[in-house]
This record gives structure tokens, C-alpha cells and sequence, in this order.
């Protein structure tokens, strides 16, 4: 389980030097995630409703009742998972979007130009010597 953080993690330039700052890297990786996950999703939702027909028929033993009840069972987790896997989906698309965020958060305290790893000295800024 993720470390909660604390107040001192809020700093962009904390994570920079700490190494766990967001790339745009990060979040590219995390958008082909979630277009996998989307695509697993969407099949599901699709599939699922024909994977276990609602009615089993009228059959009148003791056994069609044990089957009806391991349908009913299997209906039942196959909802579940088609439900957490689109709860997945919402979650990693509000992660990536807080990722985004701090990223821009990070650049605006940050900037970094894209032809160096250095930032780039502010305009009127003393140079040492």
C-alpha cells in the first residue's frame, strides 16, 4: 500500500529531488494503461450479460436448484468485476489528471527547456561569478 503523504511532500521541488516527481513519461504510461484497461472494460461490459443467461430454465430437481444458485452466484461476480473494472477506469482517469496537474504544477516552479535537463536562468537574475 502507497505511503500517505505528508504536508512536506506538497512541494513539486521536494519530489524533484526526491526523484518522484511526474514526467510526462509517467503520464504517457499511465494513458496506455488506461486504454488497455478501457478496451478490457468496455469487452466485459459487453460480454458479460450473455456469459450467464438470466433464466435457467424450469427444471423442477433438486439439482437444477444447486445450478440456478451457482448461476445466480456466478452472475453476481461477474457484475462485480465488470463494476470494479469500470470504477478502474474512473480512478485512473482522475489519476492522470491529477498527474497532469502536477506536472504543470511542477513546470510552473520548474520550467525546464525541452533541448536541456538545466532550467533556464529568469530574466535579471544575478549570474554568480
Amino acid at each position: 500500500m502507497p505511503k500517505a503523504r505528508d504536508m512536506h511532500d506538497i512541494d513539486p521541488i521536494s519530489d524533484l529531488l526526491r526523484g518522484r516527481a511526474v514526467t510526462s513519461e509517467k503520464i504517457d504510461a499511465a494513458r496506455r494503461h488506461l486504454v488497455m484497461l478501457s478496451a478490457l472494460a468496455e469487452e466485459v461490459r459487453g460480454t458479460v450479460p450473455m456469459l450467464v443467461p438470466l433464466n435457467a430454465g424450469s427444471w423442477r430437481s433438486h439439482a437444477s436448484g444447486r445450478y440456478v444458485e451457482g448461476l445466480d452466484e456466478l452472475r453476481a461476480g461477474l457484475f462485480a468485476a465488470r463494476d470494479q473494472l469500470t470504477d478502474a477506469v474512473y480512478s485512473l482517469e482522475e489519476r492522470i489528471r491529477r498527474m497532469q496537474s502536477e506536472l504543470d504544477g511542477q513546470s510552473a516552479v520548474v520550467p525546464v527547456s525541452p533541448a536541456s535537463s538545466v532550467a533556464p536562468i529568469a530574466p535579471g537574475a544575478p549570474l554568480a561569478r
